[in-house]
């Protein structure tokens, strides 16, 4: 694609806090595609076709997105679907070629002439609402005073299935016994223990949520051998799953490198290796066909 791509874009700090996003890296891809982005309406040429974007889009198949960013084909293809559904972007090949567009993205951009399409109304309207909550954060900190620990937010590691995750957190909900921070710290400690023994975090927390316990506890007796890091996924969702493991790990393992005195991520990246391995051996030890 040639169109003109000078000048600069805003990109908000708080787009790394998204809840859509599961790493830095995903919020850095989101904001490459705004990079990328037309900034007025154009005309280009895409793939020998020629294309009129429209302000906030781009002209760009999952596959070149894939070669971009350095990612596999499915995991663009993943990536892309779950920005649609959350109504972050819309994509649409009608033509023949994906164009993707930015959504609200007038909302967050400057116009050709330099100004922001929000009013200075709503801009007022934001600083008194920081203002605001600055104030309220002072006085917070004023009552919670030598407490500091308790006001620090709960983060879940990089190795455990935040979809599973999610599905406990709700289960927990559901029985009116939400999590509590010390709660989920023994829980991750039990999942640790489960998979440096060649267990998925998917199998245990499914275990617990079937049960309907309040803690979270391994598997007894034989349960360990009567099921698989596969269970409940198909060859190919495997296999997605192991590659997203995969690239988590590299990026933990960067974080446990600048932050060598952090035995915490180490113990992550310790169990993450081990249901790494556990999947690979059960990828690579069984047939496409037999799933």
């Amino acid at each position: 694609m040639s169109h003109e791509l000078g000048g600069y874009v805003l990109i908000y700090r708080r787009l790394l806090d998204h809840s859509i996003f599961r790493t830095d890296a995903e919020a850095m891809a989101f904001a490459w595609m705004v990079l990328r982005a037309s900034w007025r309406e154009v005309d280009v040429r895409y793939k020998d076709r020629p294309i009129k974007l429209q302000r906030g889009q781009l002209a760009m198949s999952v596959r070149d997105m894939a070669t971009h960013l350095e990612r596999s084909k499915d995991w663009a293809n993943r990536f892309l679907t779950r920005l649609v559904d959350r109504d972050m972007v819309s994509v649409d090949s009608a033509t023949g070629v994906t164009i993707i567009s930015i959504n609200n993205y007038n909302a967050f951009q400057l116009d050709p002439k330099g100004q922001s399409d929000r009013t200075a109304t709503a801009a007022r309207q934001d600083r008194d609402t920081t203002a605001t909550q600055n104030n309220k954060g002072n006085k917070d900190k004023e009552e919670n005073k030598g407490n500091s620990k308790k006001a620090d937010a709960f983060s879940v590691p990089d190795w455990i299935d935040a979809d599973a995750w999610s599905d406990w957190e709700e289960q927990r909900k559901q029985i009116k016994k939400p999590l509590t921070d010390q709660a989920r710290k023994l829980a991750i400690n039990v999942l640790r223990e489960g998979v440096e023994a060649g267990l998925s975090v998917r199998q245990i927390i499914d275990h617990n949520i079937n049960g309907g316990w309040q803690g979270m506890f391994l598997p007894k007796g034989n349960a360990k051998a009567s099921t698989s890091p596969m269970a409940g996924m198909s060859f190919k969702q495997a296999r997605e799953k192991l590659e997203d493991l995969r690239y988590k790990k590299e990026m933990l393992l960067d974080r446990c490198r600048r932050e060598k005195d952090n035995q915490e991520l180490w113990d992550s990246l310790k169990a993450m290796k081990a249901e790494i391995e556990a999947l690979d051996q059960a990828v690579n030890g069984k047939s496409e066909r037999s799933y």
